[in-house]
């Protein structure tokens, strides 16, 4: 149990510092805003590697996804398979932000890399055994699908 309230800590504080780091007027503008690309000012990048045609990934939306989960070298760290996929609610789940922010907009049978830099991961503090310090995070991420 304290092992998952670490991790949901530093969780917390990785948003917090995204917060501040992120501009006031993009602070308090529509959800809509922060999701469009580049997002340069926080490191983020999106690539679409194809473009899905159902609905779209927005706030309170239940998404399922499929995802590799690498470092930038190309070892892998985490994965959720389609016969697993990883289900959440867009803009509500505890997500790294670099994930939420990465994702939306995309839609149904899309599939997207997203290379989360440590600020909208977990930043000085990493996951300890998983994932070190300061680490750039790169996810291929597939959504099944958008309900």
């Amino acid at each position: 149990m304290g092992e998952r309230r670490d991790f949901d800590r530093k969780v917390k504080y990785t948003f917090l510092a995204f917060l501040l780091a992120f501009p006031l007027s993009l602070r308090a503008a529509e959800p809509s805003v922060l999701a469009r690309p580049p997002l340069s000012d926080t490191g983020l990048i999106r690539e679409d590697i194809l473009a899905g045609d159902g609905s779209e990934v927005s706030d309170g939306k239940l998404v399922e996804a499929t995802y590799i989960g690498r470092y930038p070298d190309g070892k892998s760290f985490d994965r959720a398979h389609a016969k697993e996929p990883f289900r959440f609610v867009q803009g509500v789940s505890r997500l790294l932000p670099g994930w939420t922010l990465g994702i939306a907009g995309m839609r149904e049978g899309g599939r997207r890399i997203v290379t989360v830099p440590p600020i909208l991961a977990y930043g000085k503090d990493g996951v300890e055994g998983l994932i070190p310090p300061e680490s750039t995070l790169v996810y291929e991420i597939r959504i099944l699908s958008v309900k």
